[in-house]
């Protein structure tokens, strides 16, 4: 736990010094791309800076400095970065741009392809499936991330298999299919076993998910595993709020396990972090929890003194998760203790909550429907107008095809016509000639 304090330090000197010059550092290289005697490399520099700075906040005019680097390379007939490449085209796509997107895409598909880049032709591949989930097309999307996985698993880029893995698991889990979301986390842990670079994001990610579906399984080895690795990952780069929510997970999967010791020890040394990341729901979920382990420990007056301070911080942000299961335990505790009026009172109010938690819920799920149902009507709308436009394209094939046998049948009607005149003129001019020869002889016959 010392990593821990040293990290919870050094969070709180970056506090202090982070975004002081942010603002003056953009000035300066805006006005510098308006010198005329900049170097090549210092103003592309400048560009690229400038990007990166308005896509933090996908301001759109990270699109132009993003369009004005690629251009200018293009001018000097520099290399352009691929990382750049991919960054702005994704940034097409996040920003809403997806006609442009695609065709950006298509086009990086293109030159990869003929490069033999597999991997940089999957990457472009990846930026159009995207674009179809962001644009609402899911099945589509989703098919294109399977095509993209089984390509990527064929050339062996086991790590570009797993971030897609990870990009199919967070479609499902935005479309409620918790079975397949499952399923992707798994594969995608599986592949960035084997992959050479991992996506560490991405792979603490996918720990920590997998534990929190393991642990509302019941599965609560499977969840303190992963948990514990998630943990490591954040820990070796410095991640304070995966560190504290691995934590947060860790004891609670402790305490589900019946450990509550190891999980009061725990619990105990977060909530300084907690305090220090200003996470008040961390805050409030973690004294509640210690309410819990020492009513356990048969310690009711320092049980009830955590529950009052997790239900004030809960009742400051109105977090309504942690006091719909605070109330119920409260509720529960008096029940015991024969205090029926205040066993009713805390029940009472922990069934408000719990319904306001239905609620949301039920509007998540009416969320989710409607997201399917508007992927599925535009994916229809979609066959339809590409039926259309099958059919229309095979009337203009059965047009063209038309006019092309009526100009070939014509041609050969009017060769064969040309040709019939000519033979008649042929034999036409040769009966005149057989004339003529035979009027001068008649003309030379001495009995004429």
């Amino acid at each position: 736990m010392n990593k821990q304090k040293h990290l919870i330090t050094f969070i709180l000197l970056l506090l202090l010094s982070t975004s002081v010059f942010s603002g003056n550092k953009m000035e300066f290289h805006i006005n510098e791309l308006k010198r005329t005697d900049l170097p090549d490399t210092t103003r592309i520099k400048h560009l690229k800076f400038l990007f990166y700075e308005f896509a933090k906040y996908e301001d759109d005019v990270a699109l132009e400095y993003g369009k004005k680097m690629i251009d200018f390379i293009k001018s000097k007939s520099l290399k352009v970065d691929e990382k750049f490449e991919f960054d702005y085209g994704k940034s097409l796509i996040d920003f809403g741009h997806y006609n442009e997107g695609f065709k950006y895409a298509s086009a990086l598909h293109r030159k990869y392809k003929s490069k033999s880049n597999y991997s940089n032709m999957l990457k472009a591949e990846g930026l159009k499936a995207k674009g179809y989930y962001k644009k609402g097309y899911i099945s589509k999307s989703i098919y294109h991330y399977k095509e993209i996985v089984s390509l990527a698993v064929s050339y062996k880029f086991y790590d570009y298999a797993a971030n897609t893995l990870y990009e199919l698991a967070n479609i499902y889990s935005d479309i409620g299919e918790k079975k397949d979301e499952f399923e992707s986390l798994l594969k995608a842990f599986e592949y960035y076993a084997k992959s050479k670079e991992k996506n560490i994001e991405h792979l603490l990610y996918v720990r920590h998910r997998l534990g929190s579906i393991y642990q509302e399984r019941k599965k609560y080895p499977e969840a303190l595993e992963s948990f514990k690795d998630a943990n490591k990952i954040a820990l070796s780069i410095n991640d304070t709020s995966w560190v504290l929510l691995n934590n947060i997970k860790i004891a609670r999967t402790y305490f589900k396990m019946g450990e509550i010791d190891t999980a009061l020890s725990i619990y105990k040394e977060i909530i300084p972090l907690c305090i220090i990341m200003r996470d008040s729901s961390a805050l409030a979920n973690s004294y509640g929890y210690l309410g819990s382990i020492y009513y356990a420990k048969h310690k009711t007056s320092e049980s009830l003194s955590y529950y009052s301070k997790a239900i004030e911080i809960a009742n400051r942000q109105n977090d309504i998760y942690n006091l719909a299961w605070l109330y119920k335990s409260l509720s529960e505790i008096y029940e015991k203790r024969k205090d029926y009026k205040a066993a009713y009172e805390y029940q009472r109010k922990h069934i408000s909550y719990q319904q306001s938690l239905m609620e949301s819920e039920y509007i998540k799920k009416i969320g989710q429907a409607k997201l399917l149902y508007v992927s599925e009507k535009k994916e229809k709308e979609l066959e339809i107008l590409s039926g259309r436009l099958y059919k229309n394209r095979l009337w203009t094939y059965g047009l063209g095809l038309g006019i092309v046998l009526f100009v070939v049948f014509g041609g050969l009607i009017f060769h064969q016509s040309r040709q019939k005149n000519f033979r008649r003129i042929t034999e036409m001019n040769h009966k005149i000639s057989e004339v003529t020869q035979k009027n001068l002889r008649q003309q030379m016959n001495p009995h004429f």
